[in-house]
């Protein structure tokens, strides 16, 4: 159906049946909204400066480079680091703020870390 046109007919039929119809993808906000997390204590430590500051200070540490896979930033290629703590902050809370319990990841080797989607759980 790809650059297929459809007929003014089609497209009232089309229009008609989704009428009142909410997508189950539609945006859900507050408790309703699939990700939500009761305790927002980890998002608002890392909203601070201080986390700034600590992300700041492991780069420089590992010279803007990937610890898992060594890729670094070149001219033309732009890769996203991350800050990546090696002991959770759930397990180890004292650690969050330990710069040897941080390392330097891009987003693909962090996705691939075993807190990646269970960051704030």
């Amino acid at each position: 159906m790809i650059g297929k046109k459809l007929s003014e007919k089609t497209k009232i039929k089309m229009s008609k049946v989704k009428k009142g119809i909410v997508p189950k993808n539609a945006w859900k906000s507050g408790k309703l909204h699939p990700f939500w997390k009761k305790d927002r204590s980890l998002i608002k430590a890392i909203e601070t400066k201080e986390y700034n500051e600590l992300r700041l200070k492991v780069f420089k540490r590992d010279n803007y480079t990937c610890q898992i896979c060594k890729r670094r930033g070149k001219k033309g290629m732009r890769i996203i680091l991350e800050l990546h703590h090696i002991k959770s902050k759930k397990d180890y809370p004292e650690l969050f703020w330990k710069i040897n319990n941080c390392q330097t990841v891009c987003n693909d080797c962090h996705k691939k870390t075993d807190s990646y989607l269970n960051r704030w759980g």
